[in-house]
């Protein structure tokens, strides 16, 4: 007597939780990783902004011997 019994085909509950558990574990390392890229990014947006800000101070100042008058972009 030849049965043909086929195994049946999908995933487990166990196997699906593994692979939610491992998903979940990349995002926690990863998010705290983009967040500290993003935030270094944008200080130095700012850093590159306050430069900007004092050599147009400073041409200011060589221009009128003061920086009275001066006037900050304020679209940085």
């Amino acid at each position: 007597m030849n049965l043909n019994i086929s195994p049946l085909k999908g995933f487990t509950l166990v196997e699906l939780m593994v692979v939610v558990v491992i998903v979940a574990i990349f995002a926690a390392v990863a998010i705290p990783s983009y967040q500290a890229t993003v935030r270094r990014g944008q200080a130095v947006q700012a850093q590159d902004q306050l430069q900007q800000i004092a050599m147009m101070l400073d041409k200011h100042k060589s221009r009128n011997f003061s920086y009275e008058g001066a006037n900050v972009p304020t679209d940085l």
